[in-house]
């Protein structure tokens, strides 16, 4: 419990630009370099772990900046090959690989812009760099929760006309007969729209430019326009069905 009060009141003094004893920094240090060793452990085996890779750069930004210094100088010992036991010993390494190698030219960029920031302010654009980076992710999840709704809904509404296209086949063949109710039979034939859904797909390619700009929606009924949606849906329309 001593320990935990002893932590929060640390996490307290790193948000509010407090000073941390020399004991203290030096244990930020340590926690710190465990993330280190993990990070590279990750990259020498070719794996990345987000989570991991964001706890090592929130505990990088609440270095002092004596530490900083301390370990731009260290990785850029190892980036020239100029670094001797002490420098590993320090950072709790083995001799460094090439990925390793490479990880340190990255980072002595990476602190050679973190040394000239203060590390209250350091540790506050890291939290606001996060906090955007969540937030982002939120709204993308929401997005896609939307979009896979409104597929869903897509999806159910191509079944229903499907089905009441289906149903009505045989009714629109028999009004292009002229069979059934005399007045169906005359709106059926006067209704050029209407006359898509006994046509053949060669009959509809035929159709001129003109005679489709003079086609529309107005006075057809529900049902009616679910089965052209379905017919000029149908593989090898033209792009005037669209």
């Amino acid at each position: 419990q001593l320990e935990a009060l002893r932590n929060e009141n640390r996490e307290l003094k790193l948000q509010t630009g407090g000073e941390l004893s020399a004991d203290q920094d030096e244990k930020v240090l340590q926690e710190f370099l465990v993330k280190l060793r993990a990070v590279l452990e990750m990259r020498s085996e070719g794996r990345f772990e987000q989570q991991l890779f964001d706890e090592y750069n929130g505990g990088l930004v609440q270095l002092s900046d004596e530490h900083l210094r301390e370990l731009y100088s260290s990785f850029m010992l190892i980036y020239v090959e100029e670094y001797d036991e002490a420098v590993l010993e320090r950072l709790g390494i083995g001799e460094p690989d090439e990925t390793t190698v490479g990880f340190a030219e990255m980072m002595t960029i990476k602190l050679g812009e973190l040394m000239d920031q203060p590390r209250q302010v350091r540790i506050q654009a890291f939290q606001a760099a996060q906090k955007k980076k969540e937030d982002q992710a939120k709204e993308l999840l929401k997005k896609k929760e939307r979009e896979k709704e409104e597929a869903a809904k897509m999806a159910a509404q191509v079944a229903i006309n499907g089905r009441i296209a289906n149903s009505m086949k045989k009714y629109w063949a028999a009004l292009s007969n002229g069979e059934g109710d005399v007045s169906e039979v005359r709106r059926f034939r006067r209704k050029p729209e209407l006359g898509l859904l006994v046509s053949s797909t060669e009959d509809i390619k035929k159709i001129s430019p003109y005679n489709w700009r003079n086609m529309g929606c107005s006075g057809l009924t529900e049902q009616e326009l679910r089965c052209l949606l379905v017919r000029l849906g149908e593989p090898g329309m033209p792009g005037q069905a669209d």
